[in-house]
């Protein structure tokens, strides 16, 4: 028995094949912490989304960015200035700190690149 995050999360496939025989008690900690790192990406995305709005000044477009909007390119307010404030804003509110190797084309490519790669900072 595979589930459907198996697809997604490897580890599933390792969980269900230790377990044939559903035990609904050990399932249910396994999406719980699932479910969990999820949260903490939305919860991650919601701020860095708010973050680059403020420090781009996009007022009531920020609620249209998704992880899938590209930046670079895309948003005219987005220049090498602009970068620059956001990665300030995002070490200030995150207490994260860039390196010069960080500050690629691929973090900044999309908002969605962007929050996974603060993620992987806190």
């Amino acid at each position: 028995m595979v589930h459907g995050c198996a697809r997604i999360m490897p580890q599933c496939v390792e969980a269900t094949q230790r377990w044939p025989v559903p035990r609904f008690d050990i399932l249910r900690q396994h999406l719980v912490r699932h479910l969990h790192g999820i949260r903490k990406l939305m919860t991650t995305f919601d701020r860095v989304r708010q973050i680059v709005g403020e420090s781009l000044e996009l007022g009531e477009r920020t609620s249209m960015l998704a992880p899938e909007t590209a930046l670079l390119g895309n948003i005219p307010e987005f220049d090498s200035l602009a970068v620059l404030g956001v990665i300030t804003a995002l070490e200030k509110n995150f207490g994260i700190q860039f390196e010069d190797d960080d500050i690629t084309g691929e973090t900044f490519e999309t908002l969605g690149n962007l929050a996974a790669f603060v993620q992987t900072k806190l």
